[in-house]
């Protein structure tokens, strides 16, 4: 899936010294609801909740992050397959914001555009596994469904075999009672 990829490849940009998630504090008051829509969908993403107020929330989100040892850790060790699709659906709230694309994020700082693609490349891979694994179970299940009726093939040919054989004994049977008359 591509969106794997993306994720992997976001993840190695977390890994860049480059990378200061702070720049995103910083450029807080150029794009106050831009960033604080980025910064809320992350923390959706850590599970942790809140109510959403534009300053305030983003002060605590800066509280929280600056609090943890290393966010960016947080980011890269969240299980990518553990999101469903409810996750995606508290997500829209931001996501789905005019402004919430990754080139408009870089516009504020580089940062926010990388920390925006990853958002969006996770919901995209939580959208993909959720149309993925109901056809691989579908898939699975028809393979079964498959062998089940190989196998009753299997025998119903064994069984016509069966009748075929015994139909040529009797045949023979029959030609040889024939010739002896």
């Amino acid at each position: 899936m591509r969106s794997n990829q993306s994720l992997d490849r976001l993840n190695a940009e977390f890994e860049k010294k480059s990378f200061d998630i702070e720049i995103i504090f910083d450029k807080y008051t150029q794009a106050p609801g831009d960033l604080s829509a980025l910064m809320n969908a992350v923390m959706v993403l850590l599970n942790l909740d809140w109510t959403v107020v534009p300053k305030e929330s983003f002060q605590s989100i800066k509280t929280i992050a600056r609090e943890k040892a290393n966010m960016i850790q947080l980011l890269k060790s969240i299980d990518r397959d553990s999101y469903e699709i409810k996750t995606v659906k508290k997500l829209e709230r931001f996501t789905n914001m005019d402004n919430f694309y990754e080139q408009h994020m870089r516009g504020i700082c580089n940062e926010a555009g990388i920390l925006c693609e990853w958002v969006l490349a996770l919901v995209a891979h939580t959208k993909d596994k959720s149309i993925i694994e109901p056809n691989n179970q579908r898939y699975s299940d028809l393979i079964s469904q498959v062998k089940v009726t190989q196998k009753k093939l299997r025998t119903t040919n064994n069984q016509i075999d069966g009748l075929r054989i015994a139909i040529l004994q009797i045949d023979r049977t029959l030609q040889k009672n024939t010739n002896e008359m």
